[in-house]
C-alpha cells in the first residue's frame, strides 16, 4: 500500500485511531477505480463545500489499483487529500475500511467517486447526527443530473425472500418502481426513519462502528452497503434518510466499465453471503435452491443474447454463459 500526503500509521495503530476521535466533525471516506474524471469533479465539490460551511471535515481516498491517472491527478491538484493508493484492486468493504481506520472524525462520511456534494449537505447530515443520538447512520438525498430523486436506490426495508424472487426474476426491471419496497407512503420530501439507505452517500456515527465492526470484506461488492444496515438496525441505531442532504449522483459509472459475467458472480455472491448471515438456514436454504433454478431458467435466455444479431449485444453478454454454468455447478454440489 502507498500512501501519499501525511505519514500512515500501522494497521494497529489506525485502528486505535479510528477509536479515538479528534475535533473534526467528519472524515470523508471516497472509493476510487479509474474513475478520475469523475473523482476530480467528486473533491472539487467537497473543496467548495469546505469552504462556504462550517463543518470541519479531512478527506480520505483510497485508490483501488486504478491503471488511469487518478494517483497523479489527486496529487496535483488535491494536496489536501490523504490518499491510499492499493496496488490492487481490492474488494469494496476491504478498500472502504482502509479509510475508515484512517478517519479521525466524530462522523464517517461513506461516497461513492460519482457524487457531487450541494449546497449545505455536508452540515445537514452532522447536524441531523448530533441532534439525534439514537441515529447512528443518515443517507442525503440521491438525484439524477436533471435534479429529480433517483428513487430506486432506496429500498427503505431490508432483503426478504420475497424480495429476492422478485429480484432475481428480474420482475422490478418490468415493473418499474415508484416507492421504495415497503414504504408505499414515501414521501421523498419528508425525512423518515428506513432499515437499509444506500451506500453511495451514507455518513455513520464514529460509535457504530466502534460496536458493530467495520464493513464486512467478505463481500466482493454488493450487498456490504446492506448488510452494515442491517447489522446496525438489529443493534437498535436509527437509520434515517435525509431530504435536505442533496447531492447529484452519476450511479453505477464505475459498474458499467465492468463485463455482465463479473457483475453476475459478485451479485449473486453477495446475495448468497447475506442470506448465510442474516437468514435462517431453512430461508437460506430456499434462495440457495431459487437461485439454482432461475439461473437454469435464465440460461438459454442468455444463450440467446450472446448469439443475438446485434453486436453489441453479443459483446455485452460475452463470457456469462461459462459464469452461469459455473455457478450453476457450485450450487449443484
Amino acid at each position: 500500500m502507498n500512501v501519499s500526503g501525511k505519514s500512515v500509521p500501522s494497521a494497529e495503530e489506525s485502528a486505535m485511531q479510528a477509536r479515538a476521535p479528534s475535533s473534526l466533525d467528519a472524515s470523508l471516506c471516497i472509493l476510487n477505480w479509474n474513475g478520475a474524471k469523475l473523482l476530480a469533479g467528486c473533491l472539487q465539490s467537497v473543496r467548495d463545500i469546505r469552504s462556504s460551511n462550517g463543518v470541519e471535515c479531512e478527506i480520505i481516498v483510497v485508490d483501488n489499483g486504478s491503471s488511469d491517472d487518478s494517483v497523479e491527478m489527486i496529487r496535483s491538484q488535491f494536496s489536501e487529500v490523504l490518499l491510499v493508493a492499493n496496488a490492487k484492486n481490492l474488494n469494496i468493504a476491504t478498500a472502504i475500511n482502509q479509510a475508515i481506520r484512517l478517519g479521525s472524525g466524530r462522523h464517517f462520511l461513506l461516497l461513492n467517486n460519482d457524487i457531487l456534494l450541494l449546497d449545505d449537505c455536508l452540515d445537514q447530515m452532522v447536524h441531523f447526527l448530533d441532534r439525534n443520538p439514537r441515529a447512528g447512520i443518515v443517507a442525503g438525498r440521491l438525484l439524477n443530473p436533471d435534479g429529480s430523486t433517483q428513487v430506486n436506490y432506496y429500498p427503505g426495508r431490508l432483503p426478504s425472500v420475497h424480495s429476492m424472487i422478485a429480484e432475481l426474476l428480474w420482475l422490478s426491471r418490468l415493473w418499474g418502481r415508484r416507492t421504495p419496497s415497503g414504504l408505499a407512503d414515501w414521501d421523498s420530501n419528508k425525512a423518515c426513519r428506513m432499515e437499509q439507505v444506500p451506500g453511495a452517500c451514507m455518513m455513520v456515527r464514529r460509535e457504530v462502528f466502534e460496536q458493530i465492526g467495520f464493513w464486512d470484506g467478505d463481500f466482493t461488492c454488493w450487498y456490504e452497503d446492506v448488510d452494515f444496515c442491517c447489522r446496525g438496525h438489529q443493534a437498535g441505531w436509527e437509520i434515517w434518510y435525509l431530504p435536505e442532504a442533496r447531492v447529484v449522483h452519476y450511479g453505477g459509472a464505475t459498474f458499467r466499465e465492468l463485463c455482465i459475467s463479473q457483475k453476475t458472480i459478485w451479485r449473486f455472491h453477495g446475495l448468497l453471503r447475506y442470506s448465510a448471515k442474516h437468514f435462517s438456514w431453512m430461508r437460506y436454504a430456499l434462495v440457495r435452491f431459487l437461485v439454482l433454478l432461475i439461473l437454469l431458467f435464465r440460461l438459454p435466455i442468455v444463450a440467446l443474447l450472446c448469439i443475438w444479431p446485434r453486436a453489441e449485444v453479443r459483446s455485452a453478454w460475452k463470457g456469462t454463459i461459462p459464469t452461469y454454468l459455473r455457478l450453476i455447478a457450485k450450487l449443484s454440489g
